[in-house]
């Protein structure tokens, strides 16, 4: 999360470990963004945080939110492996011990079923 300063620089915005700051959102884009918008810093990791006012249906005003690593904290994802990856991906595998390890399973169930 980032703010403007005085001159109009955008600055990130940075939470002292266990304190939270929350900005109202004057001129939100439409109805469905938050109506604060916020950072953490919880064990030295800076969150992100989104808030809504809500009403439920008996007419009782409460607060919805989600948090999320600072985007500037937030692991990269890797790519998952595509078909042609796989084959890197994935260990050697000993054929011969997998066709023992199958034949001695299928011979044991057989003695345990037909005795």
């Amino acid at each position: 999360m980032a703010r403007r300063d005085k001159g109009g620089r955008v600055k990130p915005l940075t939470v002292d470990p266990g304190r939270v700051v929350l900005f109202r959102e004057h001129n939100k884009s439409n109805d469905k963004a938050p109506d604060l918008r916020g950072a953490c810093n919880i064990n030295g990791i800076q969150y992100e945080l989104a808030l809504w006012q809500r009403e439920s249906k008996i007419g009782v005003k409460y607060l919805s939110g989600e948090i999320k690593p600072s985007r500037a904290q937030a692991p990269a994802t890797e790519r998952p492996p595509q078909d042609d990856d796989l084959d890197t991906a994935m260990a050697p595998v000993d054929d011969a011990a997998l066709r023992r390890q199958a034949n001695q399973s299928f011979t044991d169930a057989s003695k345990k079923r037909w005795g």
